[in-house]
């Protein structure tokens, strides 16, 4: 109770041989009796901000240092457990979503920042760097099984939760492309890998292939040629061991005609 505890932390007191001692069996009677650091300052107990509740270490009325909020009836948010200071959210902590969404990482200043680990309600799971609430830095997605888009896992670049800058979009059936991005969308050079080992380097526009391109085909050939609003244009021509063998003219991305060389 707290009369023994008063009683055994004061004869450790005055037993004390040296400073260190002291100041650790004085912390220790402060927080067996009052449950108050007396370092900093931090109670450990209940807060109540109408109808969420929190259950930690406190200060000043803010949390401060570990605890739990539980928001009540209503809320768009379901519970937190993490680190905080002055009342936000910074160190490390959890953060969990009515809808199942739920977030494991670092947090600065009440935001998202640094490394973690995001579930979607859908069943995506990205893991990497957050920054201002968003995924930003290096990152990678995987995506839920029989997702809309039938992709396997996005891993590169991000900025302002999009993809953004150098990354590579794999897909469940093994095609995959490695290049540039911004705001979602290829856009910049990149390289388009086949299952069957084919693979083209061309340069993008919002996600469509605009421009010169290069084919290489498994079978040893080479194809060049040109893109307009993702469709084939113009003459493309196929090199074998880099000799010209024959020209193949695309109008609207449609086979038109073949030149024998």
């Amino acid at each position: 109770n707290v009369e023994t505890a008063r009683v055994e932390r004061t004869a450790d007191i005055q037993s004390s041989t040296s400073s260190e001692e002291l100041e650790n069996n004085c912390r220790l009677l402060a927080n067996e009796l009052l449950n108050v650091n007396a370092t900093i300052g931090v109670i450990h107990g209940e807060l109540k901000f109408g109808r969420d509740r929190y259950l930690g270490e406190y200060k000043d009325g803010l949390p401060h240092g570990t605890g739990k909020i539980t928001y009540g009836t209503g809320n768009q948010n379901g519970s937190k457990f993490y680190e905080w200071r002055n009342g936000k959210m910074h160190g490390t902590g959890t953060f969990v979503w009515v809808g199942g969404e739920r977030y494991v990482g670092t947090f600065n200043d009440g935001t998202r920042e640094g490394y973690g680990t995001y579930h979607f309600a859908n069943g995506d799971v990205y893991e990497g760097e957050f920054q201002y609430n968003n995924r930003q830095g290096r990152g990678k997605i995987t995506y839920a099984p029989n997702n809309p888009n039938n992709c396997n896992y996005y891993d590169g670049e991000w900025y302002e939760g999009k993809k953004d800058g150098k990354g590579t979009l794999v897909w469940v059936n093994g095609e995959r492309y490695e290049g540039d991005w911004k705001r979602n969308n290829r856009h910049g050079n990149g390289t388009y890998f086949f299952p069957n080992g084919d693979y083209e380097v061309a340069s993008y526009v919002n996600d469509k292939k605009e421009g010169h391109a290069t084919y290489y085909s498994s079978d040893g050939s080479v194809w060049k040629g040109s893109y307009v609003n993702d469709k084939r244009e113009g003459n493309w021509d196929c090199y074998i061991q880099n000799k010209l063998k024959r020209t193949w003219l695309y109008k609207n991305g449609e086979h038109k005609r073949t030149i024998r060389r």
